[in-house]
């Protein structure tokens, strides 16, 4: 991508663990195990082993669709969302993120967020540390967990937001997970990869030359 072409760009970034690490200082076990607590009314056995945000997929698969499922969703997603809020003040930056956001925006580049977290949360977090980044974000849906990623959802709300086709749409994350959202959707996509695990983990199905390991490489790909 040239310099002359910077301001024609749109990019969607995923949130925890592409922009930040939202967990890294905070104990998510112990949300888990508040989830399999309040879930229990619900009907659901929710193992506090499991991931937190896995208490989707168990709800789905103990309920059936109707007023119950809703109502457990939408009570995991408050509690999780609580989790996020606290998390994100002690949340570890990707190197360069603040000022490397701030400097597309300046230079007109349009930009939005597509996460799996809630938007609260991320807001909270552009808040605090890039004060300037006023974009739009898609975050999850607090009863419609089945349009978290790989689900096209978030992309197409933020493609929308942004006034840019899906195929002009340039989407960076951090998992396979984004790699299939960006392919559902017809997008451009660019690993972010701030540990050697990360970058082993998406060298599995990306090129090295798709994959930047902080916000400056990614600047210099972009020739911001």
């Amino acid at each position: 991508m040239d310099s002359g072409k910077v301001k024609q760009i749109c990019i969607a970034f995923d949130f925890d663990g592409t922009m930040c690490r939202v967990f890294k200082n905070y104990d998510l076990k112990a949300t888990a195990r508040k989830l399999s607590e309040a879930v229990k009314k619900f009907g659901v056995d929710f193992d506090c082993a499991l991931d937190a945000f896995e208490v989707f997929a168990e709800i789905a698969r103990q309920t059936v669709a109707g007023e119950t499922r809703e109502a457990a969703y939408r009570e995991s997603d408050g509690i999780l969302t609580a989790a996020e809020l606290e998390a994100v003040e002690g949340a570890e930056s990707v190197y360069g993120v603040e000022e490397v956001f701030a400097k597309l925006i300046k230079r007109g580049v349009k930009v939005g967020v597509a996460t799996n977290n809630s938007a609260e949360c991320v807001k909270a977090f552009l808040e605090r540390r890039i004060p300037e980044a006023e974009v739009p974000v898609a975050g999850r849906e607090p009863a419609q967990p089945e349009l978290m990623k790989p689900h096209t959802h978030s992309l197409e709300i933020t493609a929308k937001a942004l006034n840019c086709p899906l195929k002009d749409l340039l989407f960076v994350g951090d998992t396979q997970r984004d790699y299939e959202c960006a392919v559902n959707a017809g997008c451009e996509f660019l690993g972010m990869a701030p540990t050697p695990l990360k970058r082993k983990r998406l060298s599995a199905f990306l090129p090295q030359n798709k994959i930047v390991s902080d916000y400056y490489e990614l600047a210099a790909l972009l020739s911001i």
